[in-house]
This record gives structure tokens, C-alpha cells and sequence, in this order.
């Protein structure tokens, strides 16, 4: 690390920050959006200085930043009232203004422009610097001009060396490269809208004035912006404004990274007064502790509030939770996930009696017997995790409008028999099947023999019996309206037979395109078509391509599942442009040699887009860090603790543990229990996390390290801590609340905290 670069904790920094400043200093700065530079705008050697190392055109001017909205006054001639620039939300906040300058600013900052750029970051550090300061700071991205913004510092660490000081605020909340919002407000009654884009050049999204302005355009602009932000820029413009923004339809995410303090500003400001327009509502007991029982306290009526709110998505709710989704009836789509469903007392079939629900998604970690469903007649499009298919028959007469039917998880009950159906079912018209390997060729032949008037077809299963290529088309020839055939199948032969490949080579299957892997060291072939049309994928690196897949064919791809098993030839040149989740996994007991895992790598995926990595194979540290590097984006890790040791030296190598504490604001520890020996060095290396999953053996330990987490990893909002040892003391104790605006929950073995 360099020695320019220090902690935005650090007990003198604002007396450093200002010597710095004062003697024509530049520093890198956090804020609420994006990495900054900053220097004084009294200071025009250091003005310059900022030019020099962005490489930017002194053509383009700076925008600046001070502490208090009465400043804007001083430097600018607001079209806005001082009331009308604080209580809207306006500022401080990820918006920055653009007024007519006044003569106070200096002639040599931005020369020949007559407006100002003017903003408040909503971040403590630079708010405290601009009022002790009191004069503007100019400001702007911290990278070379043109280049990629930066949201942690070893994005822009080649600039290190050119700046004065670094101050390193960790991976930035915003997780967005756009940077603040511009409007224009120079001349009253009108405005412009500029977004920075992702390779930080200036998107004009209307150079129009406001009366030019179609609703329309107006409507897509706020496409771009969440819910917050657009009530915080644009609510008190003026009154056309406030009536777009009060018909639009708002889908709020209550679920991730969410603080408590955010959560309660949703509920108390952008719920309440724009109730009318909220159309969905996505709620987590699994990120934000407890926002459910919260959500409900603040709105117990919740037709009579949100009269248009049509969708909403309820991640693990508990029995109390339920009961409240229940009284619900205007829904018609409905979410449901739950990771316990039988350690609760919710009668599922209650869900049903709804008579608006359309859509309804059920995931659950357990099979739901046909018992715990009830007829429906509204009810068009139905998602299953875990369903027998010996039911199909009882489904259909449940809900005979059923239009689209998806099973996550098919499977055979073995102690009954596939029944008859009472007749064709005319209304189904797109089938998703992910089977069981217990669901034989057979058992979807009969299936389909019912559906007539099937458009789209996915099936993804494992077996011989299901590469017959002539008996496929005699069952695909008889559904005439069939337009869309999505096939993912594997098998494992006894020997390699390229006759079964070349058996989809027929002029039938044209039509469909079918490609034809088998990966030589466990035998397995792996058909499916293309283009490949789901977003996850099961890859080995090493296979042999039967049938060559064309350019483009996994674009859909965004989750990727490397195995990774003994060499035997590579695969050729497969790309996946577009995954942002990659997983890798040992698929064999033998030992691979990941040598050159890293450069193979970088020819199958676009490492810059990469956010979710989750590695459960003990690379190399060297092949790791190489990885981390590639990796700009990287916000989320997941892996075992004993595999954490070896990536990182255990928690020694510095390199690599700085990548992981600029990057990371997600970890999940999947196996293995964190040591209390490593409890101070785990917490300074991952004081950036805002979500922590861990092991621990018992409460006393629990104790021991929330009062360290507490202490150093202040952006933390929650944390998930599964006990696994024998405090039996745990078991019976079950309790949740909300204590100094942290909410906490204990059930059984399982600790949830969210602040």
C-alpha cells in the first residue's frame, strides 16, 4: 500500500486534508457516488494540477462542492429557494446543480463559462472538510479522462503517485459508475438532465426546456433513476413535475443492500405520499432482518394504503408474516420464497383463496404435497420448486386457466402411478421442466400427449433415454402450435458413440439447432440447443465439442458453473461475454493443475463485468490474486473458511486481503467456522462488508466476536450467524426486536442482526 494512502477513519484527517489543500494539494476523495479529485478553487496551480493528472481538456470545466446549501448563494444565483434546495432533498444528496456563477468564483476557473456546477456529496468527511474549509472545493472523477469512474481506490491506483493524498473510504455504497445527476436550473421554469455514463462520459438525456418536453420523455428519463432519486431531484421543481412523479408506477425493493435508516426513510416519505403509485413491493427477512414485521407495523392496512400495488415478492416470512400476506386480495402476483417451510405453522392453501392471484411463484426448500394446494380459477401462471409428477392430473383441475406452468424440480412418486387425465388441457401453453434423474423419457412422453396447443417447451434432464432422437420427434411432430424447444440433457454413456450425436443431425432437428458436448473424463454428454437460452450454465473447462456451438451461442449467460476436472483437450475458444456470476468447483477427487486456470479463464468470460464469484477449489494465492485484479466490479464472495485460509496465506498475504477490502461488500462463508484467534485480522480485512455470513460453534463466541465486529466493521447491516455447536441453551430461545435502530433476530440456531 502506498504511503500517500490512509484510512477516511483516521482521528486527524480533516486537519491533514486542509493543510494539504492549502498548500495548492490535490487528494483523492470518497463521496456518496464515485472517487473523486479535489483541490481548492482559490488554488490555481492546483486547479491546474487536477487537468495534468485526469489528462483532461482544459476546455472542460470542474464542477464544486461545499458544505452548506447557503453557500450555493455565494458562488451561484440559484432559480431555487434555500427552503426549496433543503427540505426537497435536493442536497446533500447523489445531484449536482448547475446555476448561473457568481463573480465571487475566480476568472481562471472554468474560463468562458458563465454557470457553475455546484454540490453537497451526501458523505460526513467531505461535508465536515467543505465547512471547515468554508470555501468551494472543485471536484471531479477520479480517473484518466474518459476512463472508467472509480468506486474504490485501486481502480485509479495509477494515480496514487500524482496525488498528495488518498483518502480510502472503502468500496463505495452507490456500487454505481454513473456518478451524480446534473440538472441545469440556470434559468427558472426550465431544465436540462445529464447522467454520467459507465465510461464517464456525459449521456444528454434532453437538451430540451421543459415545455418542449413530451410527458413521455420525461417518464423514460426517470427510467434511469430509483425511486428516491427521483423525488429528491425533481419533487419540488415545480407542479408538472410533482404530478409525473405522482402518476408513475414505482417498483420498490426493500430487500438488499438496504440500511435500517434507509428503510425507514422509504416508509416514511416515498411510501406514504406517493401510495397511490406504487405498483410492486419486493420484502427480505433474509438480507433486512425483520423488514417484514416492520413493514407490516407501519402499514397494517395495506389494500386501503396502496390501492394500485398489484405485485409484491416476501422473502422467508415467518408465521405472523404470512398471515398478514394473506389478507392481501387485490394482489395478482404473488412471490413467495422460504428457506424452512415445515419449521413454520403457514397453511400455504390459504394463498389460493385470493381471486385476483395471476401469477404465483412458490420457492421452498421441501416438496409441497398437492394437498397443500387449492383451487383457483383466475390463476394463469404458476412457478414450483419441488413437485411430483404424478399430481400433473390434480394441477390442471385446481387451476384450469393455467397458462404458463414451470416445476424448478420435477420428481416421480413411486408409490402411486402416472393417472389418466380427464382430457386434453387446451389452455397450457409454455412448460418448463428441470427433472429429477428418477423422471424417465416415458413420463414426459405421456405428459405432453395432453397438451395439444404447447408453444414453448424447456426440459432439462439427465439420462440415455432421453437422447432418442427419433422418438423425440415423433411426440414434437404431434404439437403442432410448438414454436419455441429449449433442450438441456445429460447423460452418461457406457462408451463414446458419435451416432448419437449425429442422430440430431437429421433435417427435423434444423429447425431447432441442436450442439453436442461430452466431456471425455466422466463420460457425460451434454446436448442442448442454441442459441442457449437460459442464464445459467454448467461448463467443464476441459471437454471435447462434439458439435461446434456458433459465435454468440451463450449470450444469454450470465451464470456460469466451471467444473473443473482432469486435463484432457480444451474446449474451443467458448465465450461467454455476458456473466457477471461465476462459480467454480472441483468435480473430481483428482488434482487439477490450475496453473493456467487464470488465462483460460480470461478467454471464456469478460473478467470486468464479473461481480459474484463464488470458489470452492483451493487456488494458488498468486493465480487469486491475479483473478482479484482482473476484477474491478467484483462485489461478492462466497467460499469455505478453509479454503479462505489458503487463497490468502491465512489472512497474510496483503495484496491479496487489499483486494478483498476494497472490493467486497458481500461475503458468505458457506463451511467452516471462523476461528476467534482470527477474529481481529477477518474483521480489519472485511471492515468494508455491509453482508456477512459466518460459522460459529456457540453464543459465548458469538458474544466475543459481535463486540469486534461492532467496533471495526462499521458498515456492516447484516449479519447472518448459523451456531454449530452444542449450546444447548440456543435452542429453545427465539426472540426479534429493534434496539438503537438495530433489529435483530434469534431463532433456534440461526442469528440475524440488521442495522
Amino acid at each position: 500500500m502506498s504511503s500517500n494512502v490512509t484510512s477516511v477513519n483516521e482521528s486527524d484527517l480533516i486537519d491533514r486534508c486542509m493543510t494539504i489543500l492549502k498548500h495548492d494539494g490535490v487528494l483523492a476523495v470518497p463521496t456518496d457516488t464515485i472517487y473523486g479529485l479535489a483541490a481548492l478553487v482559490s488554488s490555481e496551480k492546483a486547479v491546474r494540477r487536477i487537468y495534468e493528472i485526469k489528462g483532461r481538456l482544459f476546455t472542460k470545466p470542474l464542477a464544486i462542492s461545499v458544505g452548506n446549501v447557503e453557500d450555493l448563494f455565494t458562488w451561484s444565483k440559484p432559480t431555487l429557494s434555500s427552503k426549496q434546495l433543503s427540505d426537497g432533498n435536493l442536497l446533500p444528496g447523489p445531484v449536482t446543480l448547475m446555476f448561473e456563477r457568481q463573480l465571487a468564483l475566480p476568472s481562471y476557473f472554468n474560463p468562458n463559462v458563465n454557470n457553475v456546477a455546484i454540490r453537497i456529496p451526501n458523505h460526513q468527511m467531505m461535508i465536515e472538510l467543505a465547512r471547515r474549509l468554508d470555501e468551494p472545493i472543485a471536484l471531479t472523477s477520479a480517473n484518466i479522462s474518459n476512463g472508467p469512474s472509480s468506486v474504490s481506490i485501486d481502480e485509479f491506483q495509477s494515480l496514487w503517485s500524482q496525488v498528495d493524498l488518498v483518502i480510502d473510504g472503502g468500496v463505495l455504497a452507490s456500487n454505481d459508475r454513473r456518478g451524480s445527476t446534473i440538472v441545469d436550473l440556470c434559468e427558472k421554469g426550465y431544465f436540462h438532465i445529464q447522467r454520467q455514463g459507465i465510461n464517464c462520459e456525459r449521456i444528454i438525456m434532453s437538451l430540451s426546456k421543459l415545455e418542449s418536453l413530451a410527458n413521455e420523455t420525461i417518464l423514460e428519463i426517470f427510467d434511469y433513476l430509483r425511486p428516491i432519486d427521483i423525488i429528491r431531484a425533481f419533487e419540488l421543481l415545480n407542479e408538472r413535475f410533482q404530478i409525473l412523479i405522482i402518476q408513475r408506477s414505482y417498483h420498490v425493493n426493500l430487500s438488499m443492500n438496504l440500511s435500517l435508516n434507509d428503510f425507514n426513510e422509504y416508509c416514511s416519505i416515498i411510501l406514504p405520499n406517493y401510495c397511490s403509485s406504487i405498483h410492486s413491493i419486493y420484502l427480505s427477512n433474509s438480507e433486512t432482518c425483520g423488514c417484514m414485521s416492520l413493514f407490516f407495523q407501519r402499514f397494517p392496512h395495506v389494500e386501503a394504503i396502496f390501492p394500485n400495488l398489484r405485485t409484491m415478492i416476501f422473502i422467508d416470512p415467518n408465521d405472523n408474516d404470512y398471515s398478514q400476506i394473506i389478507k392481501i386480495k387485490q394482489l395478482t402476483t404473488v412471490h413467495l420464497k422460504f428457506s424452512q417451510v415445515y419449521e413454520q405453522k403457514i397453511h400455504l392453501a390459504a394463498l389460493f383463496d385470493n381471486p385476483n392471484l395471476q401469477t404465483c411463484i412458490l420457492s421452498y426448500d421441501d416438496l409441497l404435497p398437492i394437498q397443500k394446494f387449492r383451487s383457483n380459477s383466475s390463476l394463469k401462471r404458476l412457478v414450483l420448486d419441488n413437485f411430483y409428477i404424478n399430481d400433473f392430473h390434480l394441477l390442471f383441475y385446481l387451476y384450469p386457466s393455467l397458462e404458463h406452468l414451470a416445476i424448478n424440480r420435477l420428481l416421480v412418486n413411486f408409490h402411486g402411478y402416472l393417472p389418466p387425465f380427464n382430457g386434453p388441457v387446451r389452455t397450457l401453453h409454455t412448460l418448463k421442466l428441470n427433472c429429477a434423474y428418477t423422471v424417465q423419457f416415458d413420463y414426459i412422453m405421456y405428459l405432453l400427449s395432453f397438451l395439444p396447443n404447447l408453444v414453448r417447451f424447456t426440459l432439462i434432464a439427465i439420462g440415455m433415454d432421453f437422447f432418442n432422437a427419433e422418438q423425440w420427434i415423433q411426440i414434437l411432430s404431434s404439437l403442432e402450435q410448438l414454436r419455441s424447444l429449449v433442450f438441456d440433457l445429460k447423460a452418461v454413456p457406457e462408451m463414446f458413440d458419435n451416432k448419437l450425436a449425429s442422430s440430431f443431425l437429421t433435417p427435423y432437428w434444423h429447425r431447432w439447432r441442436i450442439a453436442v458436448d461430452y466431456s471425455e473424463d466422466n463420460r457425460k454428454y451434454h446436448l442442448f440447443t442454441i442459441p442457449y437460452h437460459r442464464i445459467s450454465f454448467i461448463s467443464t473447462i476441459y471437454s471435447v465439442s462434439t458439435i461446434e456451438a456458433p459465435p454468440h451461442t451463450f449470450d444469454s449467460v450470465t451464470h456460469l458453473y466451471l467444473k473443473m476436472n482432469t486435463p484432457v483437450q480444451m474446449c474451443s475458444n467458448r465465450k461467454y461475454p455476458n456473466v457477471y456470476a461465476l462459480q467454480i468447483y472441483q468435480n473430481t477427487i483428482i488434482t487439477v493443475d490450475y496453473t493456467n486456470l487464470f488465462s483460460r479463464l480470461c478467454t471464456m468470460i469478460d473478467t470486468n463485468k464479473l461481480v459474484h464469484l463464488e470458489l470452492f477449489v483451493s487456488l494458488p494465492p498468486s493465480i487469486f490474486l491475479a483473478l482479484l485484479k482482473s476484477t474491478p466490479c467484483l462485489r461478492y464472495f462466497k467460499t469455505d473458511y478453509e479454503i479462505l485460509m489458503i487463497l490468502t496465506d491465512n489472512l497474510q498475504n496483503d495484496d491479496i486481503c487489499s483486494e478483498l477490502h476494497n472490493k467486497l461488500n458481500k461475503l458468505v462463508i458457506r463451511q467452516g467456522v471462523l476461528p476467534l484467534a482470527d477474529k481481529d485480522r477477518f474483521a480489519q480485512i472485511f471492515s468494508n462488508l455491509k453482508y456477512l455470513q459466518i460459522h460459529l460453534y456457540t453464543v459465548y463466541e458469538l458474544r466475543l466476536l459481535l463486540w469486534t465486529f461492532m467496533k471495526i466493521m462499521f458498515q456492516l447491516q447484516t449479519l447472518h450467524v448459523r451456531l454449530i455447536g452444542t449450546d444447548a441453551s440456543i435452542d429453545s430461545l427465539q426472540w426479534q426486536g429493534v434496539i438503537n435502530n438495530i433489529s435483530y433476530e434469534i431463532a433456534k440456531r440461526h442469528i440475524q442482526i440488521w442495522k
